[in-house]
Protein backbone atom coordinates (compact mmCIF):
# COMPACT_ATOMS: atom_id res chain seq x y z
CA UNK A 1 0.00 0.00 0.00
CA UNK A 2 2.66 2.39 0.80
CA UNK A 3 4.44 2.02 -2.89
CA UNK A 4 0.82 2.49 -4.09
CA UNK A 5 0.35 5.53 -2.65
CA UNK A 6 4.12 6.70 -3.41
CA UNK A 7 3.43 5.89 -6.99
CA UNK A 8 0.14 8.06 -7.09
CA UNK A 9 1.50 11.02 -4.97
CA UNK A 10 4.54 11.56 -7.88
CA UNK A 11 2.33 10.58 -10.99
CA UNK A 12 -0.70 13.06 -10.15
CA UNK A 13 0.44 15.95 -10.15
CA UNK A 14 2.39 15.33 -13.54
CA UNK A 15 -0.89 14.05 -15.47
CA UNK A 16 -2.74 16.97 -13.99
CA UNK A 17 -0.17 19.52 -15.11
CA UNK A 18 0.10 18.21 -18.26
CA UNK A 19 -3.91 18.03 -18.63
CA UNK A 20 -3.96 21.78 -17.71
CA UNK A 21 -1.14 22.70 -20.05
CA UNK A 22 -3.07 21.05 -23.18
CA UNK A 23 -1.35 21.31 -26.45
CA UNK A 24 1.66 19.25 -27.44
CA UNK A 25 2.41 18.38 -23.79
CA UNK A 26 -1.24 16.87 -23.32
CA UNK A 27 -1.13 15.16 -26.97
CA UNK A 28 2.43 13.92 -26.03
CA UNK A 29 1.33 12.25 -22.24
CA UNK A 30 -1.63 10.41 -24.46
CA UNK A 31 1.05 9.17 -27.05
CA UNK A 32 3.06 7.64 -24.23
CA UNK A 33 0.28 6.32 -22.07
CA UNK A 34 -1.26 4.60 -25.72
CA UNK A 35 2.81 3.43 -26.80
CA UNK A 36 2.78 1.89 -22.70
CA UNK A 37 -0.82 0.12 -23.61
CA UNK A 38 0.04 -0.99 -26.71
CA UNK A 39 2.68 -2.70 -25.57
CA UNK A 40 0.87 -4.44 -22.60
CA UNK A 41 -1.86 -5.58 -24.41
CA UNK A 42 0.49 -7.36 -27.72
CA UNK A 43 2.43 -8.92 -24.72
CA UNK A 44 -0.80 -10.51 -23.97
CA UNK A 45 -2.33 -11.21 -26.93
CA UNK A 46 0.68 -11.87 -29.18
CA UNK A 47 3.37 -13.29 -27.10
CA UNK A 48 5.29 -14.75 -29.83
CA UNK A 49 5.79 -11.35 -31.84
CA UNK A 50 4.93 -8.43 -29.31
CA UNK A 51 7.25 -6.00 -31.11
CA UNK A 52 5.19 -6.05 -34.03
CA UNK A 53 2.07 -5.92 -33.37
CA UNK A 54 2.96 -2.88 -30.42
CA UNK A 55 4.34 -1.01 -33.42
CA UNK A 56 1.28 -1.65 -35.28
CA UNK A 57 -1.55 -0.61 -32.57
CA UNK A 58 0.48 2.03 -31.59
CA UNK A 59 1.06 3.49 -34.63
CA UNK A 60 -2.65 3.49 -35.74
CA UNK A 61 -3.19 4.98 -32.04
CA UNK A 62 -0.88 7.66 -32.40
CA UNK A 63 -1.83 8.77 -35.96
CA UNK A 64 -5.49 8.89 -34.75
CA UNK A 65 -4.03 11.33 -31.69
CA UNK A 66 -2.05 13.83 -34.13
CA UNK A 67 -5.47 13.90 -36.48
CA UNK A 68 -7.23 14.33 -33.76
CA UNK A 69 -5.09 17.06 -32.18
CA UNK A 70 -5.41 19.19 -35.37
CA UNK A 71 -9.39 19.07 -35.56
CA UNK A 72 -10.01 16.11 -37.46
CA UNK A 73 -11.64 13.69 -35.01
CA UNK A 74 -13.91 11.98 -37.79
CA UNK A 75 -11.46 10.83 -39.91
CA UNK A 76 -9.28 9.41 -36.45
CA UNK A 77 -12.28 7.77 -35.85
CA UNK A 78 -11.68 6.08 -39.48
CA UNK A 79 -7.97 5.53 -38.87
CA UNK A 80 -8.83 3.30 -35.96
CA UNK A 81 -11.62 1.36 -37.64
CA UNK A 82 -8.98 0.62 -40.79
CA UNK A 83 -6.51 -0.64 -38.39
CA UNK A 84 -8.67 -2.46 -36.47
CA UNK A 85 -9.65 -4.08 -39.68
CA UNK A 86 -5.81 -4.30 -41.03
CA UNK A 87 -4.53 -5.89 -37.71
CA UNK A 88 -7.65 -8.73 -38.07
CA UNK A 89 -5.85 -9.50 -41.14
CA UNK A 90 -2.28 -9.16 -40.01
CA UNK A 91 -3.28 -11.35 -37.04
CA UNK A 92 -5.52 -13.79 -39.24
CA UNK A 93 -2.54 -14.54 -41.13
CA UNK A 94 0.30 -15.49 -38.20
CA UNK A 95 -2.65 -17.55 -36.30
CA UNK A 96 -2.30 -14.87 -33.25
CA UNK A 97 -5.34 -13.69 -31.58
CA UNK A 98 -7.07 -11.28 -34.26
CA UNK A 99 -10.38 -10.70 -32.72
CA UNK A 100 -8.36 -9.48 -29.58
CA UNK A 101 -5.49 -7.65 -31.48
CA UNK A 102 -8.17 -5.69 -33.62
CA UNK A 103 -10.49 -4.69 -30.40
CA UNK A 104 -6.80 -4.02 -28.46
CA UNK A 105 -6.84 -0.91 -31.34
CA UNK A 106 -10.41 0.12 -30.34
CA UNK A 107 -10.17 -0.38 -27.29
CA UNK A 108 -7.38 1.85 -26.46
CA UNK A 109 -7.33 4.08 -29.52
CA UNK A 110 -11.08 5.01 -29.06
CA UNK A 111 -10.31 6.02 -25.49
CA UNK A 112 -7.19 8.28 -26.17
CA UNK A 113 -9.36 10.03 -28.90
CA UNK A 114 -12.30 11.08 -26.91
CA UNK A 115 -9.44 12.17 -24.05
CA UNK A 116 -7.64 14.48 -26.52
CA UNK A 117 -11.00 15.78 -28.30
CA UNK A 118 -12.72 16.63 -24.67
CA UNK A 119 -9.46 18.51 -23.93
CA UNK A 120 -8.58 20.67 -27.12
CA UNK A 121 -12.36 20.47 -29.15
CA UNK A 122 -14.70 21.63 -26.17
CA UNK A 123 -13.96 25.63 -25.14
CA UNK A 124 -11.92 26.12 -22.65
CA UNK A 125 -11.66 25.65 -20.02
CA UNK A 126 -14.84 23.19 -19.83
CA UNK A 127 -12.69 20.11 -21.79
CA UNK A 128 -10.10 20.48 -18.93
CA UNK A 129 -12.72 20.35 -16.16
CA UNK A 130 -14.08 17.34 -17.88
CA UNK A 131 -11.48 15.76 -17.70
CA UNK A 132 -10.63 16.91 -13.99
CA UNK A 133 -14.03 15.75 -13.08
CA UNK A 134 -13.86 12.20 -14.21
CA UNK A 135 -10.09 11.46 -12.43
CA UNK A 136 -12.08 13.48 -9.24
CA UNK A 137 -14.97 10.74 -9.73
CA UNK A 138 -12.48 7.89 -10.46
CA UNK A 139 -10.16 8.57 -7.80
CA UNK A 140 -13.59 8.83 -5.97
CA UNK A 141 -14.75 5.61 -6.71
CA UNK A 142 -11.80 3.39 -6.27
CA UNK A 143 -11.27 4.85 -2.66
CA UNK A 144 -14.86 4.60 -1.62
CA UNK A 145 -14.90 0.88 -2.71
CA UNK A 146 -11.50 0.30 -1.28
CA UNK A 147 -12.27 1.64 2.07
CA UNK A 148 -16.21 0.57 1.98
CA UNK A 149 -15.86 -2.92 1.06
CA UNK A 150 -12.78 -3.64 3.84
CA UNK A 151 -14.80 -2.65 5.92
CA UNK A 152 -18.33 -4.28 5.36
CA UNK A 153 -17.21 -7.00 3.35
CA UNK A 154 -20.54 -9.27 2.35
CA UNK A 155 -21.51 -11.06 -1.05
CA UNK A 156 -19.02 -10.98 -4.13
CA UNK A 157 -19.98 -8.50 -7.02
CA UNK A 158 -18.36 -10.72 -9.82
CA UNK A 159 -16.96 -13.43 -8.11
CA UNK A 160 -15.83 -15.32 -11.76
CA UNK A 161 -14.36 -12.56 -12.63
CA UNK A 162 -13.18 -10.53 -10.12
CA UNK A 163 -13.28 -12.17 -7.00
CA UNK A 164 -12.47 -9.73 -4.48
CA UNK A 165 -15.03 -6.95 -5.16
CA UNK A 166 -18.00 -7.06 -3.54
CA UNK A 167 -21.31 -5.16 -3.33
CA UNK A 168 -20.80 -3.49 -0.74
CA UNK A 169 -17.86 -2.44 -2.13
CA UNK A 170 -19.69 -1.18 -5.22
CA UNK A 171 -22.39 0.86 -3.93
CA UNK A 172 -20.00 2.70 -1.85
CA UNK A 173 -17.53 3.53 -4.82
CA UNK A 174 -21.11 4.41 -6.42
CA UNK A 175 -21.59 6.89 -2.87
CA UNK A 176 -18.23 8.46 -2.83
CA UNK A 177 -18.76 9.42 -6.60
CA UNK A 178 -21.76 11.07 -6.22
CA UNK A 179 -20.17 12.84 -3.07
CA UNK A 180 -17.59 13.88 -5.13
CA UNK A 181 -19.28 14.81 -8.54
CA UNK A 182 -22.23 16.88 -6.06
CA UNK A 183 -19.37 18.67 -4.65
CA UNK A 184 -17.36 19.19 -7.83
CA UNK A 185 -20.35 19.42 -10.85
CA UNK A 186 -21.57 22.62 -10.01
CA UNK A 187 -18.42 24.13 -8.88
CA UNK A 188 -16.79 23.48 -13.20
CA UNK A 189 -20.51 23.45 -14.78
CA UNK A 190 -23.08 25.45 -14.87
CA UNK A 191 -25.29 22.77 -13.41
CA UNK A 192 -26.92 22.41 -10.36
CA UNK A 193 -25.59 19.71 -7.24
CA UNK A 194 -28.68 17.20 -8.42
CA UNK A 195 -27.15 16.83 -12.07
CA UNK A 196 -23.98 16.25 -10.48
CA UNK A 197 -25.22 13.59 -8.33
CA UNK A 198 -26.81 11.91 -10.96
CA UNK A 199 -23.70 12.04 -13.13
CA UNK A 200 -21.62 10.91 -10.50
CA UNK A 201 -23.34 7.71 -10.33
CA UNK A 202 -23.33 6.99 -13.91
CA UNK A 203 -20.16 7.59 -14.06
CA UNK A 204 -19.13 5.30 -11.29
CA UNK A 205 -20.95 2.89 -12.64
CA UNK A 206 -19.56 2.78 -16.03
CA UNK A 207 -15.63 3.15 -14.22
CA UNK A 208 -16.60 0.04 -12.43
CA UNK A 209 -17.67 -1.86 -15.50
CA UNK A 210 -14.73 -0.92 -16.71
CA UNK A 211 -12.82 -2.01 -14.46
CA UNK A 212 -14.47 -5.74 -14.57
CA UNK A 213 -13.81 -5.70 -18.16
CA UNK A 214 -10.25 -5.40 -17.61
CA UNK A 215 -10.46 -7.94 -14.95
CA UNK A 216 -12.57 -10.38 -17.03
CA UNK A 217 -10.25 -10.15 -20.00
CA UNK A 218 -7.20 -10.80 -17.13
CA UNK A 219 -9.19 -13.72 -15.97
CA UNK A 220 -10.02 -14.77 -19.92
CA UNK A 221 -5.64 -15.38 -20.11
CA UNK A 222 -4.21 -16.35 -17.19
CA UNK A 223 -2.66 -13.31 -15.51
CA UNK A 224 -2.73 -11.54 -12.64
CA UNK A 225 -1.55 -7.63 -13.72
CA UNK A 226 -1.12 -6.71 -17.65
CA UNK A 227 2.33 -5.07 -16.92
CA UNK A 228 4.79 -3.68 -13.66
CA UNK A 229 4.93 -0.50 -15.62
CA UNK A 230 3.64 1.46 -12.35
CA UNK A 231 5.09 0.28 -8.92
CA UNK A 232 2.32 -0.80 -6.72
CA UNK A 233 -0.79 -0.83 -9.09
CA UNK A 234 0.87 -3.11 -12.34
CA UNK A 235 0.69 -1.98 -15.62
CA UNK A 236 -1.26 1.10 -16.88
CA UNK A 237 -4.66 -1.14 -17.86
CA UNK A 238 -4.61 -2.34 -14.28
CA UNK A 239 -4.52 1.59 -13.43
CA UNK A 240 -6.64 3.44 -16.51
CA UNK A 241 -8.77 0.12 -17.14
CA UNK A 242 -11.95 2.42 -15.65
CA UNK A 243 -11.15 5.71 -17.85
CA UNK A 244 -10.38 3.62 -20.52
CA UNK A 245 -14.42 2.69 -21.18
CA UNK A 246 -15.42 6.42 -19.75
CA UNK A 247 -13.80 8.30 -22.06
CA UNK A 248 -15.39 7.28 -24.81
CA UNK A 249 -19.00 7.69 -23.25
CA UNK A 250 -18.02 11.28 -21.48
CA UNK A 251 -17.17 12.15 -25.26
CA UNK A 252 -20.64 11.06 -26.28
CA UNK A 253 -22.23 12.66 -23.87
CA UNK A 254 -20.74 16.31 -24.25
CA UNK A 255 -22.37 15.88 -27.78
CA UNK A 256 -25.30 15.23 -26.81
CA UNK A 257 -26.27 17.23 -23.31
CA UNK A 258 -23.08 20.27 -24.25
CA UNK A 259 -24.44 20.62 -27.88
CA UNK A 260 -20.72 20.02 -28.76
CA UNK A 261 -20.04 19.25 -32.53
CA UNK A 262 -17.64 16.43 -33.31
CA UNK A 263 -16.40 17.75 -36.62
Amino acid sequence: MKTRIASALVLIPFVLAAIYAGGWIFLGLLVIIAWILSGEWARVMAPDNPRFFTLAIAGAVTASLILTFFGFAVPALVVLLAGAVTMGFLAWGGKQNARWLSMGVLYIGCAMVAAEWLREALPAPEGTYIIYWLLFVIWATDTGALIIGAWLGGPKLAPDISPRKTWSGAIGGVVAAMIVAGIATPLLFPFPMAAGLFLGAGASVIGQLGDLLESGIKRRFAIKDFGSVIPGHGGAFDRLDSLLLMMPFAAIGSILFMEVSPW
